[in-house]
C-alpha cells in the first residue's frame, strides 16, 4: 500500500517536471516581489535610486554565484537579477523547478538577512541555445534598465515639484524618450550624467588570477590559478557590450 501511494503521488510530481536539455544555457531572472512597497517604507532609500540598495543586490548576486551552481555571469538592475548558468551544469538533473526554487530561496534568504526583514524573490527561466542569444538577452535587460531609469528620474522630478503619484504618472503617460529627457533638462538634470549603474545595471563575473604561494618542500615561491568575483559597474553598450558578454561567458 505504501509503495502504491508513493508511486501514485510521484506520478503527479512528474507531471510538472521539466528538464533543460544538455547544451542549452539556463538563464534565470529573479525579481523582487512587492519591492515597490518595501522601498517606500519611511525614508530608508533615496529616490529614484539608492546606492545602499544596489550594494545589497550585488552582495546577493555574490552569494548566488557561490551557491554551488556554475553561474558564468550575472546582471542586476533595480530589483532584478539575471543569472547565466553554464550549459554544462548537471546539478539536480537540470530540473527547472529545483534550480528555480534553490536560486529564489537563496536570494530571498540572503537579501532578507541583509535588511533584517522578510523579502521575497520569484524566478523564471529561459533556456537559450547559444552564447549569442544570451548576449542578446542581457542587452535586452540593459536596455530595460535604461528605459526604467529615465522614467524613474522623470517621475521623481515631478513628485519633487509636488505632484501626486497619480498626477506624475498621468503626465508621463505616452511621453517619448526625448520628451522625458527634455523634462529633466528643464529641471537641471542631464540624464547623460546619471551614474552608469543606474542606467545600465551592473555585472558580476568570474576572473582568473595567479595567486602566490610557498612550497615548504622545495622552498620555492609557486603560483596557482584561482578565481574571484569581479563587479563591473561601468558597462559598455550595444555591440561592445555583446562582445564583453561573449568573453565573460567563456569558461
Amino acid at each position: 500500500m505504501k509503495t502504491e501511494v508513493s508511486d501514485y503521488m510521484r506520478s503527479y510530481e512528474a507531471a510538472y517536471e521539466t528538464h533543460v536539455p544538455q547544451g542549452l544555457w539556463m538563464t534565470v531572472r529573479l525579481d523582487g516581489r512587492g519591492f515597490t512597497t518595501f522601498t517606500k517604507k519611511g525614508d530608508r532609500f533615496e529616490k529614484p535610486f539608492d546606492i545602499a540598495f544596489h550594494e545589497a543586490m550585488l552582495a546577493t548576486v555574490d552569494s548566488l554565484m557561490n551557491c554551488g551552481l556554475e553561474i558564468r555571469l550575472a546582471h542586476t538592475q533595480s530589483d532584478e537579477i539575471s543569472l547565466v548558468v553554464s550549459p554544462d551544469e548537471e546539478s539536480f538533473g537540470r530540473r527547472v523547478v529545483k534550480i528555480l526554487t534553490v536560486l529564489a530561496g537563496q536570494a530571498s534568504a540572503f537579501f532578507s538577512s541583509h535588511f533584517d526583514e522578510i523579502c521575497v524573490f520569484d524566478a523564471r527561466m529561459l533556456a537559450l541555445p547559444d552564447s549569442e542569444r544570451v548576449s542578446q538577452y542581457l542587452l535586452w535587460r540593459q536596455e530595460d534598465a535604461h528605459r526604467n531609469a529615465l522614467s524613474a528620474y522623470a517621475y521623481w522630478a515631478l513628485r519633487e515639484e509636488g505632484l501626486s503619484a497619480r498626477s506624475a504618472s498621468k503626465k508621463l503617460e505616452g511621453a517619448s524618450r526625448s520628451q522625458k529627457n527634455e523634462l529633466l533638462f528643464e529641471r537641471g538634470i542631464n540624464f547623460n550624467e546619471v551614474p552608469e549603474w543606474q542606467k545600465r545595471g551592473s555585472c558580476v563575473v568570474w576572473e582568473t588570477f595567479l595567486k602566490e604561494g610557498f612550497n615548504p618542500k622545495t622552498k620555492e615561491v609557486v603560483f596557482a590559478d584561482r578565481r574571484r568575483l569581479v563587479e563591473k559597474r561601468h558597462l559598455s553598450m550595444k555591440d561592445d557590450f555583446r562582445d564583453e558578454v561573449e568573453a565573460w561567458l567563456r569558461p
